[in-house]
């Protein structure tokens, strides 16, 4: 009974997000059909210039122990209130839960033991989140990326599609080509960041992923990102590591971050500096 309340609850606020995902963007982008480059400046990535095809509204998601933070006035619609506001932060504590639970999970899957180790290093960390709001393109769909090519640089992303019309939009690389992924109602994609893969010693596996342009129909995204302590050095954990080779250099969290940003979200690139040579 307490998983499907769980449950329920979790579908409940999706579907509130939605709502919120759409009065945000609509009240940012204009809606017509003409090719209209949105420019994204984001304060804390000042050293990238982004041109995209989409509007996107982001908020810091702090858990109880961090000092609570509101959001700017300008993050959310006047129209969404208090109310938007407690969907954001429900949403947030559920989603924590599950990213908790996954990433347990995940590290008794490859035997490394015990998982609470991992999990003590996303545990009590802030998250952020966004949602994505990408216009339709009709004279250039095809030319046009809602989001380049790159990697998320935390642990993990739980991303949810939004299924109006079943619009596929997100992609993902492997073996040098792009393969969509398709849009299930409710659920979760789960993607593998940069500092996870690291830490796992290349156990898992961070996704190159882009976002592609529907001619004719709109796509909203929301995505909530899971960081690890910004205190800590990045490297390969003992515990996956047992009984192999160091495949990845250590290095502070700060200077991984500034490495990222540098790097201009261009695929993989920032990652392969700190691999090692076996």
């Amino acid at each position: 009974m307490q998983q499907e309340r769980s449950g329920l609850f979790l579908w409940l606020t999706y579907r509130r997000l939605q709502r919120l995902a759409i009065t945000a963007a609509m009240s940012r982008c204009p809606r017509d059909t003409s090719p209209r480059i949105l420019v994204l400046r984001r304060s804390l990535l000042r050293t990238i210039a982004l041109t995209q095809f989409r509007s996107s509204i982001s908020r810091s998601c702090l858990n109880p122990s961090h000092r609570r933070r509101s959001a700017p006035s300008w993050l959310l619609p006047a129209s969404t209130g208090a109310s938007s506001s407690h969907s954001v932060d429900a949403y947030a504590s559920e989603t924590r839960e599950l990213a908790y639970r996954l990433l347990e999970l995940m590290a008794k899957a490859v035997g490394a033991e015990p998982p609470a180790v991992l999990l003590g290093v996303f545990q009590g960390q802030p998250q952020g989140m966004r949602v994505n709001y990408y216009p339709p393109c009709r004279q250039a769909a095809d030319r046009v990326l809602g989001l380049s090519p790159h990697t998320d640089a935390g642990g993990l992303t739980l991303l949810l599609q939004m299924d109006n019309a079943a619009v596929d939009g997100l992609q993902i690389k492997k073996d040098g080509k792009w393969f969509s992924v398709n849009v299930v109602d409710g659920a979760f994609v789960v993607n593998v960041g940069d500092a996870l893969e690291i830490m796992s010693n290349g156990k898992f596996t961070s996704v190159e992923h882009r976002a592609v342009i529907h001619p004719a129909k709109e796509r909203i995204s929301a995505a909530m990102f899971f960081y690890p302590c910004p205190h800590m050095m990045v490297g390969p954990l003992p515990e996956f590591v047992k009984g192999d080779k160091e495949r990845y250099g250590s290095t502070s969290y700060e200077d991984f971050m500034k490495h990222y940003f540098a790097t201009k979200l261009d695929g993989r690139k920032h990652l392969e500096r700190l691999k090692l040579e076996q």
